[in-house]
Parts: C-alpha cells; sequence; structure tokens
C-alpha cells in the first residue's frame, strides 16, 4: 500500500478523471500497487502533515509520498471569511478578496519564518515516519518562495536535521520544473500528460531505491 498527500496537484484538480489521471492512479498502474490519493484541494503544509500523521496511525502503509506546497500558506477556518466553520488555506493569492489576508502578506508574512516553520514540520514528519518505521518519499510542488534564506543562520541550522536522502530533486527541482511544458488547466494545473510525468518520476526513484 501506498499512501499520497499532498495539496491540489496531488488530488487532480482540473483532471476530467482524476480517479484514473491523477499521479497516485498512474503510479499504481506502475507498481501494480494499491496506491490511495489522501491530496487535498488548497492544502498547506500544516494540513498535509497533520492528514500523514492520522492516516498512517490508523493503517502503517508500506510507503508514505508526501508532496509539500509552498510554506506561505496559512490556515484558517472559513468562519473567518463569511463561511461555515471549516479549515481551510489561504496563500497570497487571496489578498485581492480579503483585507485580513493583505494585512497578513504585507506586514506579518516573513519569508525566513515560514521557512523554519515549515522545516519544523518536515522533520516532526520525518521523525514521525522513522519512530513507526514508515518507508517514506518527500518531494515539492513549487520553487522553495524561501531560496533566498537558504544560508540564513537560522534557516541553516534546520536543514541540517533534514534527511535530504529521501527528498526526491532537492533542493532545486519539483512538480513544475517535472511537467514544463505540458498543458495546463485554467487554475494553473498540470493535466494529464503532467500527471502521468509525475508518476513516472515517482516510480523510478521508488524502483532505484
Amino acid at each position: 500500500m501506498i499512501w499520497c498527500f499532498g495539496d491540489s496537484f496531488t488530488y487532480g484538480d482540473e483532471l476530467d478523471n482524476r480517479e484514473k489521471d491523477s499521479w497516485p492512479a498512474v503510479l499504481s498502474t506502475f507498481t501494480d500497487c494499491h496506491v490511495v490519493n489522501y491530496g487535498q484541494s488548497g492544502a498547506s503544509n500544516g494540513w498535509i502533515t497533520r492528514k500523514a500523521i492520522e492516516k498512517c496511525l490508523e493503517l502503517k502503509p508500506d510507503l508514505a509520498i508526501v508532496c509539500w506546497s509552498s510554506p506561505n500558506r496559512y490556515d484558517f477556518f472559513k468562519q473567518n471569511i463569511g463561511e461555515n466553520a471549516r479549515c481551510v488555506c489561504v496563500n497570497p493569492n487571496w489578498a485581492e478578496r480579503f483585507s485580513f489576508v493583505k494585512d497578513l502578506y504585507t506586514q506579518w508574512h516573513q519569508d525566513s519564518g515560514k521557512m523554519v516553520e515549515w522545516l519544523a514540520t518536515m522533520i516532526l514528519l520525518q521523525n514521525f515516519f522513522q519512530n513507526q518505521n514508515i518507508d517514506y518519499i518527500f518531494a515539492s510542488v513549487f520553487e522553495l518562495p524561501g531560496q533566498n534564506c537558504l544560508d540564513d543562520f537560522e534557516v541553516k541550522k534546520w536543514l541540517d536535521m533534514l534527511d535530504t536522502s529521501r527528498y526526491l530533486g532537492y533542493p532545486d527541482k519539483n512538480f513544475l520544473d517535472w511537467t514544463r511544458n505540458t498543458a495546463l488547466g485554467k487554475g494553473g494545473h498540470f493535466l494529464e500528460e503532467g500527471h502521468k510525468r509525475i508518476a513516472e518520476r515517482m516510480y523510478d526513484y521508488i524502483r532505484n531505491s
């Protein structure tokens, strides 16, 4: 069994048939293994981490694949934006719609701080998998917005605790690199060919590791 965790690029947003064409579904055909897609549209890295721990405590998979989203996302409840209470994630694109999001990113947001928070989240999940004897792979969907922070002393201290040998493409390769020049939906998500490329990358890594 393989559990896949991530955001909309794992879930399969804008695909006509995500049950067949999302990269976890394609990976299932490559590996002839039961692959479960726990992706969630708009997921933050905090949400991804909570979901991975929750599901892996219920039943240990043979492999967990965690595809990290942008460190710049924040968790909120929908009541903050006038809807029913339910956890959602916001990013800088929401600034034009909600004044509190604009204030968050213009006055309080700091790339290096979010990088440290993200690294702490990754290390937490890394240590969880190691303690539970669960094999895992990490990968990134986007280029890290905090690349300019990687030489920061505090950031480097956290990076030293991260096992990058389990991080596919680290530090500068990601889903958007691997799917370059493939068709995109109106919302900017790669479509069938892009998902096939991601599945091929995952399969090659699994097969050769």
